[in-house]
Parts: structure tokens; sequence; C-alpha cells
């Protein structure tokens, strides 16, 4: 056994708020070749609240420990330390000299106490041996609590404890000495009684909102957390919700103190505090200055004071005055509040233009200028605004019904084929890019030749102005959502009249009986069966096919021989939505009934028709077919 003599001796410093640096001299025998380690464990690894456990950092392999800089566990809010040493000092040591065949070692042990539940680690230990830095891993400890029916590790509770109907309620979840996120917690379903609106991560939990919506007392499962791959889970939850609902408040307001006559203006009810109401709100008797377009519920929304059941409304002013908007009755979870009174001034005529031509127009454009008679024009016509993109920009442009209002001219055949899905395309007119905020399609067949003008269409538009940025904010929370609506003036935008050249089909080579189809289509046909029984109903279908305007042709002749009656067709395009210059379908059902026996012959249906690519004309034809009809009562 080799003789050891050791020189041992231990300081005291500062280091930080906390710390002890403590140094140790081996002297002696020769230690063995061997790389110095360090480690730190705590022993047991799991431990109840009010246990003691060491925390136990070992050295081995080195001849001389000279700096020893810690950050030790007594001084953890989850631990109170207990003394070891009889010197008085903060651990105790235990140390094994080194022979031939293995290295000295050191191992320093605090004694412990857990004062808290959860998981807990220790920062790693750091150390300076024989001119080496050494690093311990972190530590993990696992505390519980006794009695706990989860696994004692995350927790779990509501705040508060009982609640109100549609009273805000918040689930959090927490893992003393863990952090968490919202991706870490996988709660139970609470759907039955309570509504999420909401949810955050701090810095050591997990905090989820609900709004309850069900009375009673209602036991829920347990909460399930993940941490370093491992899910723990809380005990039950239990959420008391009295059959109580809190006051509701009621507010109303106008988007504007004075509009004028023609224009729109805007009533909103806001009503806090519950989801929805009982019955639409009750609004006074306003026919004496303004008509109803349209209006009633339009939801709820959500923020920090809880959920709010709006209601909206929008009218056309009819007379010029000074005029009082009575209270208006709103019944809500079993109460029934009503609003203060609001004052509307409505002026005989609007302010001067709000918005320059150079920045809203209305542009008109035809696919074509020179047609054949019975051939359509495509004119699409659309309002273009030079307004902002952003919800806080000064104006934009509305739309509203029947805005558009279509050109008349007796010599044309009009199709109004609605408003197009347009987006927000831009458009450059006159050097200026315009966003085309409304686009309108409409079909015009001439019906007589010669230099043809079509007039000017209509938009009647609501330019809606919006309340200033820092004027909104400035009212913080009690800004209401007429008060965020801003103002709409009405404006009449009119287009350009477009001149159109309308030439004569030509009489040479028109094919009898020709009835004004004009551009190229094919025809098919089918029946449903060639045999049938006096009475019987025979399904024939003819189906047209081409690039030409199919919606504004005139139907083709379909010839029966006597003994078989013929239904009006019904009728269905493909695609339904018009698009110039694509190819489409339509077809046509005629149902056929026999009413005496007999072997007929259903003549092809023809469709003569007018190409206007190449100025000739053409015929198509469908099948033609045999039907055989037999008495009645024939099995």
């Amino acid at each position: 056994m080799v003789e050891m003599r050791r020189r041992f001796w231990v300081r005291l410093l500062r280091a930080g708020p906390v710390g002890v640096v403590a140094g140790f001299l081996f002297a002696g025998g020769a230690l063995s070749a061997q790389e110095p380690t360090v480690r730190a464990y705590v022993e047991p690894p799991e431990v109840e609240v009010g246990d003691h456990f060491e925390l136990k950092i070992e050295v081995t392999g080195v001849s001389e420990v000279e700096d020893f800089n810690f950050q030790p566990g007594f001084y953890h809010p989850f631990a109170q330390r207990r003394d070891l040493s009889d010197g008085g000092l903060p651990f105790a040591m235990e140390i094994t000299p080194a022979t031939a065949q293995s290295a000295g070692s050191v191992t320093i042990s605090f004694l412990l106490v857990a004062v808290e539940s959860g998981f807990f680690d220790f920062a790693p230990f750091r150390l300076t041996a024989d001119g080496r830095s050494l690093e311990t891993d972190r530590v993990l400890l696992l505390v519980t609590r006794p009695g706990d029916t989860g696994d004692g590790v995350v927790r779990a509770r509501f705040e508060p404890a009982a609640s109100k109907l549609m009273e805000k309620v918040t689930l959090i979840v927490d893992a003393p000495g863990r952090e968490l996120s919202l991706g870490d917690v996988t709660l139970p379903d609470l759907s039955g009684f309570a509504t999420p609106v909401g949810s955050s991560s701090m810095a050591r939990s997990a905090n989820f909102d609900f709004l309850a919506f069900r009375p009673g007392t209602h036991e829920i499962g347990s909460v399930s957390v993940s941490i370093d791959g491992e899910v723990y889970e809380t005990g039950p939850l239990t959420l008391v919700v009295n059959n109580e609902h809190g006051a509701i408040e009621v507010y109303a307001a106008v988007n504007t103190e004075q509009t004028w006559v023609g224009a729109e203006f805007v009533l909103s009810v806001e009503t806090r505090g519950v989801r929805e109401l009982d019955e639409d709100p009750v609004l006074p008797d306003m026919s004496g200055f303004a008509e109803l377009l349209f209006g009633g519920a339009s939801g709820h929304g959500y923020n920090s004071r809880g959920y709010t059941a709006h209601a909206e409304y929008r009218f056309h002013a009819l007379q010029s005055g000074e005029f009082e908007i009575g209270p208006i009755a709103v019944s809500a979870a079993g109460q029934t509040v009503r609003t203060e009174p609001m004052r509307l001034t409505i002026t005989a005529a609007p302010p001067e233009t709000v918005v320059s031509p150079e920045r809203l127009r209305a542009a008109v454009s035809a696919a074509k200028r020179r047609v054949y008679v019975g051939e359509p024009v495509f004119v699409t016509y659309r309002v273009l605004a030079r307004d902002g993109s952003s919800p806080f920009a000064e104006w934009s442009v509305r739309g509203g019904d029947h805005a558009f209002a279509t050109p008349v001219h007796e010599d044309f055949q009009i199709h109004d084929l609605g408003r197009q899905r347009g987006g927000w395309r831009r458009i450059t007119v006159d050097g200026r890019s315009y966003r085309a905020d409304t686009e309108y399609l409409v079909a015009l067949m001439p019906l007589e030749p010669g230099e043809q003008t079509i007039g000017p269409a209509e938009f009647r538009v609501q330019v809606h102005t919006r309340e200033p940025l820092g004027q909104s904010l400035s009212r913080g929370a009690n800004m209401s959502r007429a008060g965020m609506r801003g103002e709409w003036t009405p404006m009449t935008l009119t287009t350009d009249p477009i001149a159109v050249e309308v030439m004569p089909l030509p009489a040479e080579g028109r094919p009898e009986p020709f009835r004004g189809q004009v551009g190229r289509v094919e025809v098919a046909s089918w029946l449903d069966r060639t045999d049938a029984v006096v009475g019987d109903t025979v399904t024939l279908r003819v189906a047209l096919s081409g690039n030409a305007y199919l919606r504004l042709m005139p139907e083709p002749r379909v010839v029966l021989p006597e003994g078989l009656e013929l239904s009006e067709p019904e009728i269905s395009d493909d695609p339904p939505q018009v698009e110039p210059d694509r190819a489409s379908t339509r077809t046509l059902v005629y149902r056929l009934v026999a009413t005496r026996e007999g072997n007929y012959r259903l003549a092809a249906v023809e469709l003569p028709w007018f190409d206007p690519e190449t100025a000739e004309y053409g015929v198509s034809r469908g099948e033609s077919f045999d039907l055989t009809v037999h008495p009645a009562g024939r099995e």
C-alpha cells in the first residue's frame, strides 16, 4: 500500500451573489495514467417534498484540484441545505488515495432537503484539476408531492376556480423548474361547457383562456405534458360554472354625425358579454328620414373584455333635417337593455366631391368594334380606383346593390352577364395604374346593320372615407365598430359611349331555313330509346357546341311527324359562367309523347350558321332516328 500524504485547504470566496471556491491538493505516491474525469449526480434521482437527497461531484484521475467554481444546490429555491461537514463547511468530502493500479479521486457531497415539487436541474459545475478545465453535465432531479393524483411533475389549475356564465377562466399549466410551450401541452376536451378564446406561453407556464357557457360542476380529465420525450399528467380538474350571467353592456352608434340625402349610413349595435342575442334588436321608427337597405345580427367577436355580439344595419338617407334615433331595445342572456338615443344630421346635398376623376373613373372596352348582324359584342365595364389596399388607407370605393345600369339600345339585344371575378387586377389607363374594383360583362347582339353607338353605362358607387388612424387610436377601447366604418359618399360614374360598325349578313350562299345563328356550331343528338307504347315519354337530347355565343343564338328547329308531341326544351350550359372566346356546350332536352301507334322517322336536327371569321355559311346535323310506337296495354 502506498503511503499518501495529504495537504488540504479550502477558501470561501465571493462568486456572483453566491459561490464557493475550494482547492484540493493530493501529494504522495505516483498516480496511474488516466484521463481526468468529473461527474455530478443526485442520490436518489427521485424524491418527495420533505425528503433528503445528496448532490455529489466526483473527480477522478487527478493529483491536484486547484479551483472549484459552482452554484450549489442548497441555494436553489426548491431545496434547502443540511450540513454534513464537521468543520462547518457546506459540504462533506471523501478522498480515495491513488495506488499503482488506480488513480485517486475526491467526492464532494451536499445534503439537501426538497421543498418544492417539479422537474429541476443543477447547472454544470466547473473546476480546474492538474491545470485542466473540467465541467460536469447538468443534473436532473424529480421532486413529487406526497398524495399527488398525477405524476406530481406538472400542475394545472383554473383561475378562478368558479366562474359565471360567459366569464373568462384561465387554465394554467406549469412544471416547476421547466419551461413550457403551448405545443408541449395536451388538454382534455372542454367543448361541452367552455369555448377556447386564446392562449399564451409564459416563462414556466402555458395559459389557456376559455369562456364558460354551460352551468354546473364539470369534472374533466388530466392535462398531459411532454417533457424531454416523456409524458406526464396532472391530476383531474374540476371547474364550477355558476348559473348566473354577468350584466351585459349595450352600445349603439352611427358611423357619422352628418350625412346627406342619397347617401348611406351605418347603425351598429354592440352587446358586450354575450355570444348571441335572444332576438334581433328592436329598432325605433326611422321611416320618416331613412330607408333600411339591409341588416341584422352579424356574428360575434372576442377581445380582452370577452365576447361581443354584433348587429349592423345599413340605411339610405331620404330626408334632410335634424333627427333623433331613439333607444334600441336589445334582449340577451335573459336581460333587456336599451341604448341611449343618438342624433343624426342629414343635409340636402353632399359636400364637394371627395375623390377627383383622376383617382376614380369608369372605363369601358369592347372585344370587337366591327361585327355582323347577330354577332355579339362583348363589352366590359369597370370601376377603376387609385385607392389604397391598406385597411388604414385614406379612402376606398364600394359598389352597392344595383350599382350598375346597362345601356339601353333598341337595335341591340342586351344580355347582362353580371359581375365578374376580377380580383385586384391592375389596369393602366392614360399612363396611370388603377385597381379594377368592379367589373361587369355585357353581351350586346346587334339586330340591324349600320354605324351604331352603344350609349354610356352608369355605376352608382359609394366612396368610403376612413377616419384618420390617429383619431381612431386615440379612442382606444371605446372605439365602436360603427365609429371605425368611416363615411360613405355617393357618386355616379359614367362610361364613354362605344361606336360599333355592324355589317349585314351576305345573301349569297345563305341556306334555308337560316334563323340568324352567327358562329360555327356542331350538333349532336341522342334518343333514349327506339321502342315505346302510346302515352310513353321519349327523351331527345340535342347538344350544340362551339365558340359561338350560344345563349343568344336561336334554338334549332325540331320537326316531328304527326302522332308525336314536343315539349319546350330544358336548357343547360357548360360552363355555366360565360367566358368569351372559350368553347361551350348548350344542351337542350326535349320530351316527346307518343299519341298513337306507328313507325316514325325522326329527321336529323339541322342548324344552319354563319362563320364571321370566314364569312361563309355552313350546316351542322345531328342523327336521325326510327321510333316504333306500340298500342297501349302491350306487355
